[in-house]
C-alpha cells in the first residue's frame, strides 16, 4: 500500500481528471434515461418495446454502480486496487442489474425472463465466490448476449455492436494494463470508454425513432426537443 501511496503522490494531478472521467459514466447513464422517457411513444407504438421504464431503471442501475466505483475508489484514495470489496461488489453487481433490466424493457418471454431474473439474483451471490471476480466476469457474458440480442431484435441496428467493444472490450482490457503496471494513468482512460458505450445505446434508440418518424410520421412523432449526441 505504501507503494501504491507513493505512486499517486507522484501523479497527484490527476485527481480532478479522474472524478470527470467517472462522473461522465453517470452523465452517460441520465442520458439513457432521459433518451428513453423523450421517444417512449415512439418505442412503444412502433417498435412495440413493452418496458420503456425498464430501459430507464437500467439506466438508473448504470449510475448505481458508477456510484458504487467512485466510492470504492474514494476508499482507496483513489489508487486503482484489483480487491474484492463491498462497493467492488455492487460495481459488478450493477452493471448485471442494469443489463438484465434494459433487456428485459426491450424484449419479454418465459424463458428469457426467467434467465434474466436467475442472473439478477445469482450476482451478488457468485461475486467473491472463491476470493475472485471470475465467477460474476463469466454470468456477465451470457447476460451480455442476451442484452445485445434484445437490441438488435428491436432495432436491427449494427451499431450495437460497438457497445460490447466499448464497455466491455477496452474497459477491461485497460484495467488489465492499469493492475498489469500500476500506472494510475491509465485510469483515467477506462470510465469514457463505458461512457461511450452508454451513448452508444442513447444513439441507437435515436436513430430508429427517426428512422420510424420519417417513414411513419403519423405513427411516429419526433420529440419536441432532440438530443444530440
Amino acid at each position: 500500500m505504501d507503494t501504491l501511496r507513493h505512486l499517486w503522490a507522484i501523479h497527484h494531478w490527476l485527481l480532478p481528471v479522474l472524478w470527470i472521467v467517472h462522473l461522465s459514466t453517470i452523465a452517460a447513464a441520465a442520458v439513457l434515461i432521459a433518451t428513453a422517457g423523450r421517444y417512449r411513444s415512439v418505442l412503444q407504438s412502433h417498435f412495440r418495446v413493452p418496458g420503456v421504464t425498464w430501459i430507464q431503471v437500467g439506466g438508473g442501475l448504470f449510475m448505481f454502480a458508477s456510484v458504487a466505483e467512485i466510492t470504492e475508489h474514494f476508499l482507496t484514495d483513489w489508487i486503482y486496487i484489483d480487491r474484492i470489496s463491498p462497493f467492488n461488489g455492487l460495481f459488478y453487481c450493477g452493471l448485471v442489474w442494469a443489463m438484465t433490466a434494459i433487456a428485459y424493457g426491450l424484449r419479454q418471454g418465459r424463458w428469457v425472463n426467467l434467465f434474466l431474473l436467475a442472473s439478477a439474483i445469482a450476482a451478488p451471490l457468485v461475486y467473491g465466490a472463491g476470493n475472485s471476480k471470475l465467477p460474476i466476469i463469466l454470468l456477465q457474458i451470457p447476460v451480455l448476449v442476451v442484452f445485445m440480442r434484445h437490441w438488435w431484435l428491436v432495432f436491427q441496428d449494427r451499431l450495437i455492436l460497438i457497445y460490447p467493444v466499448l464497455a466491455v472490450g477496452m474497459t477491461t482490457s485497460l484495467a488489465a494494463v492499469l493492475v498489469a503496471t500500476r500506472d494510475q494513468r491509465w485510469h483515467a482512460v477506462i470510465s469514457p470508454f463505458a461512457a461511450l458505450g452508454v451513448l452508444t445505446l442513447c444513439r441507437i434508440i435515436q436513430r430508429g425513432c427517426a428512422a420510424a418518424a420519417s417513414r411513419e410520421p403519423s405513427a411516429a412523432v419526433q420529440p419536441a426537443e432532440s438530443i444530440t449526441i
